[in-house]
């Protein structure tokens, strides 16, 4: 991810903090890192950065399958926040998108299926 200097060097440890609060994984192989807090101008706007791992990764998520892909979610303020975190549970919870997750699609064309997803509910 493109971050300011301060917070990309501190992203990893701000991460591990809430992490250890309570997992992000979600299930189905995904989990959405995020920090306890808003960013605020620690950055110039919300952001969701995917990242396809090579290797698993067990983040204790509730049904207990190892995570492929993570969802590392930062936000300016609490409304962003909760907006993200809703669309991103709102996609990822259907059972077509999973499918999709699993090809590691190129960025361009998760990109579009999103948009898609989202329009569709909209």
């Amino acid at each position: 991810m493109d971050l300011p200097q301060p917070i990309g060097d501190s992203l990893p440890e701000l991460l591990l903090q809430r992490e250890h609060l309570s997992s992000t994984g979600i299930g189905n192989g995904i989990a959405i890192p995020h920090c306890k807090t808003p960013l605020g101008k620690q950055i110039n706007k919300s952001m969701v950065g995917t990242f396809f791992l090579e290797n698993s990764l067990d983040f204790m998520a509730p049904d207990g399958l190892p995570v492929f892909v993570v969802f590392v979610l930062l936000s300016v303020n609490s409304f962003h926040h909760l907006q993200l975190l809703s669309q991103l549970a709102r996609i990822l919870s259907q059972s077509q998108m999973i499918d999709f997750l699993n090809n590691s699609p190129s960025l361009d064309n998760l990109v579009e299926q999103f948009q898609k997803t989202l329009a569709e509910k909209a």
